[in-house]
């Protein structure tokens, strides 16, 4: 790992949605998409804004998402979370609540 971010295009790929031209009715379900991304688990939700500068390269960032969001862990405790690139590997099971949200 190097500390730099993967190149745009990479991550903008993973983010396309499907293409389904055939489709005559609207399937929702058809446009959701799980994208594996590891989170750092911060403990303490007053040393967010210290934890994101302290990730400031490992951290993933989107137009429109918000790099912190609600998550759990495998041992079913909730809290916030900083999401990171994808080239980085998860030591342990975390999953994002609610899906992602975008600000607009």
């Amino acid at each position: 790992m190097n500390g730099l971010s993967p190149p745009a295009d990479t991550i903008a790929e993973m983010f396309r949605p499907p293409v389904n031209r055939a489709m005559q009715v609207l399937d929702r379900s058809f446009f959701r998409k799980k994208i594996p991304l590891s989170a750092a688990h911060v403990l303490d939700r007053k040393q967010i804004t210290k934890m994101r500068s302290e990730l400031y390269r490992d951290t993933l960032r989107l137009d429109r998402m918000q790099s912190v969001q609600t998550i759990r862990t495998a041992q079913g405790e909730e809290g916030k979370g900083i999401l990171l690139n994808p080239e980085i590997e998860s030591s342990g099971e975390l999953h994002v609540l609610d899906g992602c949200r975008y600000n607009g």
